[in-house]
């Protein structure tokens, strides 16, 4: 277990660690594989996450049948990091399921890049789509014409546009919510979009609750 660089566990039909190996005991915050032994995940996450991944392993030993390839983004101590988890029922020689094994994989990688990918499309579909407007018009209009692009492929609460003034290096700020246009304007231009005006680079920020540990 300790030749391959994803994360393996074993549980006990109660959800036990069983054994696990370096890579997942890291993950899970735990300097040594046998300081995970005979915990349970709730010893290491939140509550709720807890109670998702004790679900899971109940379908898994109750059903018989496996969970695949399951997407989650997770806290490591290298930061967050998404992973592809598929658990699997470990049979007695009675055919009697006593517990699981779970592999959970590093997809950090693809999935940063298939995001990025989905919105350059969507900023290209918002290009398209304001040159094809008549004109900026009311910002109400504008932001619904955002709204109803950018909804086709990501899920979000608010959507806006900054303009930047070059000179001053001001920004004015239009988002729009629940079908109204909020203006905030501010003396400073956000570190990111310095960045975005520095290397002709589109910007990309998450807003999620990263909590550590899958399984």
């Amino acid at each position: 277990m300790e030749n391959v660089p994803d994360s393996i566990y074993f549980k006990d039909a109660q959800s036990r660690y069983t054994r696990v190996n370096r890579a997942y005991a890291h993950m899970l915050g735990a300097a040594d594989p046998a300081h995970v032994v005979g915990k349970v995940a709730g010893d290491f996450v939140d509550p709720e996450r807890a109670a998702r991944y004790a679900a899971n392993d109940r379908r898994v030993i109750m059903t018989g049948e496996p969970v695949i390839d399951e997407v989650d983004m997770v806290r490591t101590a290298a930061g967050a990091r998404w992973y592809s988890t598929t658990k699997v029922p470990v049979r007695q020689g009675d055919g009697q399921v006593k517990g699981l094994v779970g592999v959970s994989r590093d997809i950090t990688v693809h999935k940063l890049a298939e995001e990025r990918a989905v919105l350059n499309l969507a900023l290209q579909e918002l290009r398209h789509a304001v040159l094809e407007m008549d004109g900026p018009g009311d910002w109400a209009t504008l932001m619904s014409v955002f709204h109803g692009v950018l909804s086709r492929f990501v899920a979000f609460d608010a959507c806006g546009v900054v303009l930047v003034d070059l000179e001053s290096r001001s920004c004015d700020s239009y988002y729009y919510l629940d079908g109204q246009v909020v203006n905030s304007t501010s003396a400073d231009v956000p570190a990111p979009l310095e960045r975005a005006l520095a290397t002709g680079e589109p910007c990309y920020r998450r807003n999620a609750d990263q909590m550590r540990g899958a399984g």
